[in-house]
């Protein structure tokens, strides 16, 4: 499977992309195997990080009565 091209996004004067604009970052820290795992359903789905844990997020607002509003 050929490696996945990324385009770029255009950087606004902040130095901050414009899909990043009115958005917080979040860190966690995942075991290694964790982190291999998840890489390997990205690739294997052709998704980016960000995607999945948008997906995780709203499937945890769903599984706990809440509104899927992560984008």
């Amino acid at each position: 499977m050929p490696a996945k091209i990324e385009i770029a996004k255009p950087i606004l004067s902040g130095g901050r992309p414009a899909s990043r604009i009115g958005k917080k970052g979040v860190t966690f820290y995942l075991e290694p195997d964790a982190m291999k795992q998840l890489r390997g359903i990205g690739l294997d789905e052709d998704k980016a990080l960000q995607a999945l844990m948008i997906e995780a997020s709203n499937m945890l607002f769903k599984s706990r009565g809440k509104t899927e509003i992560a984008k």
